[in-house]
């Protein structure tokens, strides 16, 4: 649930709101070993970062991204690992 209110909190630009919620899912995520939902929740957090563009957002971004992108990869989600290395291209993350 923490991740679909940080969605929309960003929809939103609810930007302190959004970090608090991502925050939270990356916890839950992490927590119970859900490990395609984490790299989504990574994935979607850099969105927001990148979106509000405030000091530091960027490089927490392309850790996310690159976090999200090792899970993709190692789980064969071919269509999301394409998905986050076009926004890493956005944020000149990855190669």
């Amino acid at each position: 649930m923490s991740r679909y209110l940080g969605i929309l909190a960003t929809t939103t630009r609810r930007w302190e709101e959004a970090v608090q919620h991502f925050e939270d899912a990356l916890i839950v995520n992490a927590g119970m070993g859900a490990r395609p939902w984490l790299a989504h929740t990574q994935s979607d957090y850099a969105r927001m970062l990148f979106d509000r563009g405030g000091a530091g957002d960027c490089e927490r971004a392309g850790e996310l991204l690159e976090a999200a992108l090792s899970v993709y990869r190692e789980l064969g989600m071919a269509s999301y690992t394409a998905s986050a290395t076009t926004l890493g291209h956005g944020l000149g993350t990855t190669g």
